[in-house]
């Protein structure tokens, strides 16, 4: 296999092993928040974005979690494709029923990364800063 060949197979999996490494971690906090406070789970993605430039593309992908008192927890991930590199942000919001957003977690790399085996790498450790995360203890 060529080397964009194989960076594709890279950068395939990587999205998709993040994709089931957000849905695993809003399960695990949703099971463990009090019974009274949950309200349901929502996917947020996977999806693809294209805009009129034909160098840039990207792909959003997230959870939301329903909770008492109107609070919504997102978890959220953004990766937005350019000719010139790629920009990476894993993220972690709290929203009440009247829009306000708390910013609890939003990560990504200083630069842009340049190939598919640095974006798996950079994904990968903003996936553990989110799992890192003590949401229960964060939302008290």
């Amino acid at each position: 296999m060529d080397e964009t060949g194989r960076g594709a197979v890279v950068l395939a999996t990587a999205l998709r092993d993040a994709h089931f490494r957000i849905k695993r971690l809003a399960r695990g906090w949703e099971e463990h928040a009090p019974v009274a406070a949950r309200r349901g789970r929502d996917s947020l993605g996977p999806c693809w974005q294209y805009s009129d430039s034909p160098d840039q593309a990207v792909y959003l992908d997230g959870q939301a979690i329903g909770l008492a008192g109107g609070r919504t927890v997102v978890l959220s991930l953004s990766v937005d494709f350019r000719s010139e590199g790629t920009d990476l942000v894993v993220g972690v919001a709290v929203e009440d029923e009247d829009g306000n957003v708390e910013e609890l977690l939003g990560t990504g790399p200083e630069d842009f990364v340049r190939s598919a085996d640095g974006l798996a790498a950079e994904l990968a450790r903003c996936l553990d800063r989110m799992e890192g995360l003590d949401l229960p203890d964060v939302l008290r």
